[in-house]
């Protein structure tokens, strides 16, 4: 679960913060639509009827809807325990996931703070080459290498 997470996080940042010259942006917006949040948060509302009774037991299962995860008017969505998922629920979960992320992706994004810093982007050729490593990822690594030679290009 932790390798599917932090693919998901580097897949996240590949596909939203990544300007099409190869550098990275520095950051989103919290703020969409005038609210804090409002575009990451789901209510328990939101939950009943973008799932049925099974699929919502399912959900509760593995993600935390308690006080905790409490953000103004929804929850942010995160897991109970990471360490008590079973992998053969991943598949199960990303159906779960895949339902949220497709709804989500018609709501107002936030907006993109089109930076491209230096020191942050030296940050992700380290993050892109080592999750190319860890994960014996190629493509990871190819962009690790095509970021570093965009920062050499850039910043100098």
């Amino acid at each position: 679960m932790y390798k599917r997470i932090s693919k998901q996080t580097v897949n996240y940042v590949l596909a939203e913060l990544q300007d099409t010259s190869g550098g990275f942006f520095s950051a989103t917006d919290a703020d969409s639509q005038g609210e804090e949040g409002v575009f990451f948060v789901w209510s328990i509302d939101e939950l009943n009827t973008i799932f049925n009774q099974q699929m919502l037991a399912q959900f509760k299962q593995w993600f935390d809807l308690s006080s905790n995860t409490d953000f103004d008017s929804g929850h942010i969505i995160r897991f109970k325990d990471v360490n008590n998922v079973n992998p053969k629920d991943t598949k199960a979960i990303n159906v779960l996931l895949s339902k949220l992320y497709q709804i989500r992706n018609k709501r107002v994004p936030p907006l993109t703070d089109n930076k491209i810093l230096l020191s942050w982007n030296a940050l992700m050729v380290r993050s892109l080459l080592e999750a190319g490593a860890v994960f014996d990822e190629k493509k990871y690594t190819q962009l690790g290498i095509n970021l570093a030679n965009y920062l050499n290009t850039h910043f100098q």
